[in-house]
């Protein structure tokens, strides 16, 4: 009952706080609510707090709080103002009230507003289990924010506590929230990845559990690492280069976390899922399993986190593994209307895959991963049910017909070639590079009527019949051209009513569909796309407006791949060029 009306005089505090800041314009400005909560939480444990003045307040705060609660307050000309309106607050509810505003914040709008990750519930309790926390542990955070995991792991575990934080307002907001638990704490105000930083943990790896839930989506380019000599320095220590320019942050952070932990320490790391499966990232990828460093990847389901749209998934670092294991957690969850939860029985379910294996997992080596790029997305390995799919359909429902190529062998084209060019030509399957069909094509003189039914429309759709690696291409027929397919290949004509041609090819080129080919894949010696499987394999079929906004994503992303390799190309042909234009100067 106690608990009951505890929680009743919390909400009510907060919505009277949340008021009076509406008149300023500030009720989502966590930083400003949270040092107004503060300051009414010093002023109730004063016996004289009904007429304490705003500089009053002040004088009761150590330097670091009075810096934190006066950058937050950013008005200035209003911050007396505001504290006259609240002030009253301090005698009509009790201190308790005010620090369990501040402990127990699970504002969405603070996430949503400053670009932080939420912690929410659920998942800090999966973390518990991964990590397996003990007291006595030294643990660190690689960015914790507003403090919501150390408050909530502090509270049950007699721990060790470290962690970094780059944005000082947050820093400060998770030291004042921190204090009123009085517990030790070391909140270091710049970021965990720095030269300065890497050279003492050379000297000393000594964490027995990290968490990092670092910024998502972000390069080391754009993280300034380059610059400041973190990368180079990491590569020197490697036979080989693992990291670029445009190695995902996630991995940096995972090196950083690796060099940081305990011979029996455990990490573990939220990643984007493009870290998985992406080429700039495959020799970070390939150092981790190879050397044993990779315990786990946990894909997570779907929208745990308020902020976050992409597919997310958990790295478990350790050492001395003996291969990966990778889980498919994607459908341990449930649905709620803007945020997804994962009850006691769906992180029970996700733990017992992680420690004992079963349907949802994979243990894959270094062996078994090389092959695919080292691609450690868990639905690449999976078993079509476990895939998990919204709104599938089989492929046959939205395909008008699968094609064929035709029958010609390599000595009937050398007859029909032609060394000029003409308004007939083939495409083979070494013609599709990186799932695109190349632009200049080779010429027939002319061909068998018979053959005529084979020639390609505009957007048909290559797909290779042999084995993984997959070719998925888009077939572009100009005006008065002729194409004629020849080789292994399927010839896939969309109906265009019910699904995008691009859209289709992004989802063939995923991991869920890459997955799903494997699975119509038959036969060992020659390995090939069966294709009465193929017309059963299900794929994932959004509105045609979700398609058309997916589509309008790949092309653009083509676009700067293609950009890109033009550069490439022309810097090469620089390069090649250099003793040429020396000798001519």
């Amino acid at each position: 009952m106690a608990n009951d009306i505890l929680k009743e005089k919390i909400n009510e505090a907060t919505l009277e706080i949340k008021n009076i800041l509406r008149t300023t314009g500030l009720q989502d400005n966590y930083f400003t609510f949270s040092s107004i909560v503060f300051l009414l939480y010093k002023a109730s444990i004063r016996i004289d707090s009904h007429d304490l003045s705003y500089n009053d307040v002040l004088s009761t705060l150590n330097e670091n709080e009075r810096m934190v609660v006066m950058d937050s307050m950013f008005l200035r000309n209003h911050e007396v103002e505001i504290w006259e309106q609240v002030k009253g607050l301090s005698v009509k509810y009790t201190p308790a009230v005010f620090a369990q505003i501040l402990l127990n914040t699970d504002d969405e709008k603070f996430a949503r507003s400053y670009g932080f990750i939420d912690r929410p519930k659920c998942f800090i309790g999966l973390l518990e289990e991964i990590l397996d926390i003990h007291d006595g542990e030294k643990f660190l955070e690689t960015s914790c924010g507003i403090g919501d995991t150390l408050i909530a792991l502090s509270q049950k575990y007699d721990c060790k506590f470290t962690a970094y934080e780059v944005d000082s307002m947050a820093k400060g907001i998770a030291s004042i929230r921190y204090g009123l638990l009085n517990k030790a704490c070391t909140i270091i105000n710049r970021p965990f990845l720095h030269l300065e930083h890497k050279r003492n943990l050379d000297v000393k790896p000594c964490y027995d559990k990290i968490l990092s839930m670092h910024p998502l989506g972000l390069r080391a380019a754009f993280s300034g690492l380059t610059e400041e000599g973190y990368v180079e320095s990491i590569n020197n220590e490697f036979c080989y280069p693992i990291l670029k320019s445009g190695t995902s942050l996630d991995w940096l952070y995972a090196i950083g976390a690796e060099k940081a932990l305990a011979d029996n320490g455990k990490a573990v790391l939220l990643v984007a899922d493009g870290c998985l499966m992406n080429g700039l990232d495959e020799q970070p990828r390939r150092y981790f399993v190879e050397n044993g460093l990779l315990e786990a990847v946990i894909s997570l389901p779907p929208k745990i986190f308020s902020v976050i749209g992409v597919n997310l998934s958990l790295l478990v670092l350790s050492k001395g593994n003996k291969y990966t294991r990778l889980v498919n957690a994607r459908k341990f969850y449930q649905p709620g209307r803007r945020q997804n939860i994962m009850s006691a029985e769906d992180i029970s379910k996700i733990m017992d895959a992680y420690h004992n294996g079963g349907k949802y997992t994979v243990d894959i080596t270094a062996g078994d991963i090389q092959p695919n790029s080292y691609s450690l997305s868990p639905e690449r390995y999976m078993a079509v049910d476990t895939i998990d799919l919204k709104n599938p359909v089989p492929l046959a429902s939205v395909v008008d017909s699968f094609g064929r190529t035709a029958p010609l062998n390599a000595a009937q084209l050398d007859e029909l070639a032609s060394d000029e060019p003409t308004d007939i030509k083939y495409v083979r399957l070494a013609d599709v590079q990186d799932n695109m069909v190349n632009k200049e094509l080779p010429y027939l003189k002319a061909v068998d009527k018979k053959y005529e039914k084979y020639f390609l429309e505009n957007d048909d759709m290559l797909l290779s019949k042999n084995g993984y690696p997959f070719k998925v291409a888009i077939v572009k027929v100009a005006e008065g051209e002729k194409i004629l397919p020849v080789g292994n290949m399927h010839v896939l004509k969309v109906n265009k009513n019910k699904l995008d041609i691009v859209y289709l090819k992004a989802f063939l080129e995923s991991s869920k569909g890459i997955g799903l080919l494997k699975s119509v894949v038959s036969g060992t010696t020659i390995p090939v796309v069966n294709l009465a499987s193929l017309k059963k394999m299900p794929i994932e079929l959004p509105t045609m407006e979700q398609q058309k906004k997916i589509t309008e994503k790949y092309k653009t992303i083509s676009d700067e791949i293609a950009l890109l390799k033009l550069k490439i190309e022309r810097a090469n042909d620089r390069l090649a060029r250099i003793l040429d234009e020396e000798d001519g100067e």
